[in-house]
This record gives structure tokens, sequence and C-alpha cells, in this order.
């Protein structure tokens, strides 16, 4: 089939590597006719749960089975047609400092920079 669906939901990757897309509107639960993400999409852009995808789907081809996404637009709200869109993606999810990276002197407590 054709990607004629336009859909946008937060991934959650399951254990065998496959996802689903899943809808504020549903409080994010798992429900009949989530979009499936297939693995390849996955980790081919590095996605983990917790990333919010927008983009098309080929509609279910009979009830009780899921919308596939096929056709990734945005991540994170950032459309991947503009320049810099996808800017800083470096993953899913944004990173701050990792808490190996903040040290303090012993001396005064203050935070110094770290050598990575």
């Amino acid at each position: 089939g054709e990607p004629t669906l336009e859909v946008i939901g937060v991934l959650q990757v399951m254990p065998d590597g496959n996802g689903y897309l899943r809808s504020a509107a549903n409080d994010y639960n798992p429900v009949p006719g989530d979009p499936w993400v297939s693995r390849d999409v996955i980790s081919a852009n590095g996605f983990e749960t917790g990333v919010e995808l927008k983009g098309m789907a080929v509609p279910a081809d009979r009830p009780g089975r899921s919308p596939v996404f096929v056709t990734l637009g945005e991540v994170n709200g950032g459309s991947l047609d503009r320049p810099g869109g996808r800017a800083g993606h470096r993953g899913p999810r944004a990173r701050g400092p990792r808490p190996q990276d903040r040290h303090h002197s012993a001396r005064t407590g203050q935070p110094v920079a770290s050598a990575r």
C-alpha cells in the first residue's frame, strides 16, 4: 500500500526491537491500531523509547492490524526538510551533562571543568 496516513506519536520500543507510536490522546497507553515502527527504522536512526516521531504510514490492511510507519517527517518536533532541522540530534532524546562529567573541587566544593 501507499503511505497515505499522517501519524504522530511517542515511540515505545519493544523487546524485539520493533516499536509503536503512542498517542497523547490515549495518555501514551497502548491501544489497538497504534502505528507500528520497524526495527530497521529504529536502528537506522538510533531511536529509543521516548522520541516523538511524525511521518506517514501505510494504513492497516485489515481490522485489528496497525498502520505501518514508513516515512519519517519530524523528530521531536524538528522538520527534516529545513536546514538544521536535526541539529544536535545525537539520538532520540535530549541529553544533559552526564553525572560522571560533573566534578567538584575537593578544596572549594565548586564545579570544575571536565577533561572530557
